[in-house]
């Protein structure tokens, strides 16, 4: 757990929250796309990294911690949501809301990348 409050000028980097959310094309077909649920200001930080070798395919996870302030509809990220971040998307693993005061929410996300 972070032992301050953040600065906003540590807050450099914009992300999007993303949820999936299923709607019906005009057959009644179902169709899952991913929509915004928020935007906010974050900090960045690499947290680890593994590489898995299944078959002939090597599969790295890097793990990024990304710590933002909550706007009213941010305090309602659960972890089958996603970051999206420049060209990149994170799958959360969890949500922490530090001191439980919506101040700071702390998100742990994996970045899945095939080589």
């Amino acid at each position: 757990m972070p032992k301050r409050m953040m600065r906003s000028g540590e807050l450099r980097n914009k992300i999007t929250i993303e949820e999936n959310t299923s709607t019906r094309d005009q057959y009644g077909g179902a169709i899952n796309a991913w929509t915004t649920h928020s935007v906010c200001w974050a900090n960045i930080e690499a947290a680890s990294g593994s590489e898995n070798v299944s078959g002939d395919q090597i599969s790295g996870n890097q793990s990024f911690v990304f710590t933002c302030r909550p706007d009213v509809s941010a305090s309602r990220i659960v972890p089958e949501m996603r970051v999206f971040w420049g060209s990149r998307y994170f799958d959360i693993q969890s949500i922490q809301n530090v001191h439980e005061i919506n101040w700071q929410l702390v998100i742990t996300a994996i970045e899945r990348a095939i080589k």
